[in-house]
């Protein structure tokens, strides 16, 4: 009864019932089973905001999103070295001429399966995804710690880091499936608090443990992340259900009326996003091209810079010295994701947080190869990555709230498929591109890829700029007349219901529907008003 109550309670305030009856109802149903008594309460008093979240879904999610990471970024602080080591590039300075490659694979094997991966997961449900996905990935990481050629490795993370990895496309639907449009951004921060200390973490983790193993370089870095990815796979086994998303189906949750100036642009933004070309989805996916470029290009070339000689402008660092400067912005990260990055964006709004993360990284970009030390160049690292990973949940909230709930798979497996694209062009390009700059002009030549990426925040900012107020709101989060996106759902609960447009005529409450709502409140609740008046309404 309780968690019945909890579902219902936003579809029982929009039938406008006094608050002391709700209060009623919530106190008898809650008190009938006594486990989901607080959940009760709160579901239909707050709409759901302060309703537990599933800690053991969101375990199996932060784990396979640390699977996910350490996988792809864990290469990055020796990637550079083990190329010069194994004889794959002439030396640590032009080294970024095969590193590249070598990191793209894993993302350009993602580039023909990403709109497959939204498919199946609709087909077959979130877990089914991650049973697949996580059983890849460990398998990946045997095969390329085990490699001494070139050409196996590329293949071992083509396949199995890239082809069999479908986490990417299902991690922006599934934040909302757990626990509701209205607190996606919140799963979105604790699962990305976890990613993204992986992204920095993994990287160091890696430079410790390269080359315990000299016969194989790459084999310690790699079996820890398969020895993670088994853990994530019996995690998912005993806790994630087989829920799929809802397809097909129209959203039955009730009509809230809106703002002015949201409702009209809200209608018209829901039903212009199932078209491709419409604003605002094309806006949308190039932001989602750019942040992914921009973050695998940043993670590619932060250690080649690090590494190379001071001569030609970097800091002569050596793999663990890479690791350790990486370890403290992985801590800076659990710290911004898990708590700052959702206050500041229901604080500031999505989209304005969304700009703010994009002007801090591009001041972080343009700076940081000129930092005197490692100290500067380290809080400049934890700013720029923490504000270009938190660009990437801003990016799945708009996706999420662009689009009508049974389509998010699909539409997310399309804008994966983009952004993969652009992840795989970052690495290779930028490294490419930084051991051009260094071989041809040396020092002067350090900062053009950073100034580069700065360039390409600047765009990234002015299309969140651009971007209408429907991406703001998912289905459960359409704002009320005169407040904000946090205090709708409150208000409607509580029968506080909002003054109907001009154009809206009030109907009336007939005596049948007074009497079908006596009969499912106990006995000596207050009798409700009707919507023109009356006390209780009142």
């Amino acid at each position: 009864g309780g968690a019945i109550l909890a579902q219902a309670g936003p579809a029982l305030g929009a039938r406008a019932l006094a608050p002391t009856r709700l209060r009623q109802a919530a106190h008898a149903m809650g008190r009938s089973h006594t486990g989901f008594q607080k959940v009760a309460v709160a579901g239909a008093v707050a709409g759901g905001q302060d309703e537990a979240l599933p800690w053991r879904v969101l375990v199996v999610c932060c784990m396979c999103d640390m699977v996910h990471f350490y996988s792809v970024c864990s290469l990055f602080s020796y990637g550079g070295i083990m190329c010069a080591d194994l004889g794959w590039a002439a030396d640590r300075n032009t080294a970024g001429f095969v590193a590249g490659f070598l990191q793209s694979a894993n993302t350009f094997g993602r580039l023909p399966t990403s709109t497959l991966w939204g498919w199946f997961a609709t087909r077959y449900g979130f877990k089914m995804v991650v049973r697949v996905t996580v059983a890849s990935l460990v398998l990946g990481g045997i095969a390329f710690g085990l490699s001494r050629s070139l050409w196996v490795a590329m293949v071992a993370r083509f396949v199995f880091l890239g082809m069999g990895n479908g986490w990417v496309v299902i991690i922006g639907p599934i934040s909302a499936h757990v626990a509701g449009d209205a607190r996606q951004t919140e799963v979105m921060g604790i699962i990305m608090a976890c990613g993204g200390f992986t992204q920095l973490m993994g990287p160091a983790l890696g430079g410790w443990l390269y080359n315990m193993v000299p016969v194989f370089p790459a084999a310690a870095p790699s079996m820890s992340g398969a020895a993670l990815g088994v853990a994530a796979l019996l995690a998912c086994e005993a806790w994630m259900p087989g829920d799929r998303p809802e397809v097909g189906k129209a959203s039955t949750l009730p009509r809230k009326p809106s703002r002015p100036d949201v409702d009209s642009e809200s209608a018209d933004g829901r039903r212009c996003a199932c078209c491709w070309l419409e604003h605002p989805l094309p806006a949308i996916l190039f932001m989602r091209v750019l942040q992914g470029f921009n973050i695998f290009a940043f993670f590619e070339v932060l250690p080649l810079w690090a590494i190379s000689a001071e001569a030609v402008g970097g800091l002569a660092l050596t793999e663990n010295e890479v690791g350790a400067l990486l370890s403290r912005s992985a801590v800076w990260n659990i710290l911004f994701f898990f708590r700052l990055m959702p206050m500041a964006s229901e604080y500031l709004g999505k989209r304005r947080f969304a700009m703010f993360a994009s002007a801090i990284a591009c001041a972080s970009f343009i700076a940081l190869p000129f930092a005197p030390g490692v100290a500067v160049a380290n809080v400049l690292h934890m700013l720029a990555s923490s504000m270009t990973v938190a660009e990437s949940a801003m990016n799945s909230a708009f996706t999420n709230n662009a689009v009508p709930k049974e389509r998010r798979a699909e539409v997310n497996g399309v804008a994966v498929m983009l952004e993969t694209l652009a992840k795989a062009l970052g690495p290779v390009g930028i490294a490419c591109a930084f051991a051009f700059t260094v071989s041809r002009w040396g020092r002067f030549g350090h900062s053009f890829v950073f100034l580069g990426m700065a360039a390409l925040q600047l765009v990234y900012l002015a299309l969140a700029a651009r971007l209408p107020a429907s991406v703001e709101y998912g289905e459960q989060e359409a704002p009320t007349d005169g407040g904000d996106a946090a205090s709708a759902p409150t208000a409607e609960v509580l029968g506080l219901r909002a003054a109907p447009p001009p154009s809206e005529e009030v109907r009336p409450r007939s005596a049948d529907e007074d009497d079908d709502d006596d009969a499912d409140v106990p006995p000596g609740g207050a009798a409700a008003g009707a919507d023109g008046g009356g006390e209780g309404a009142a």
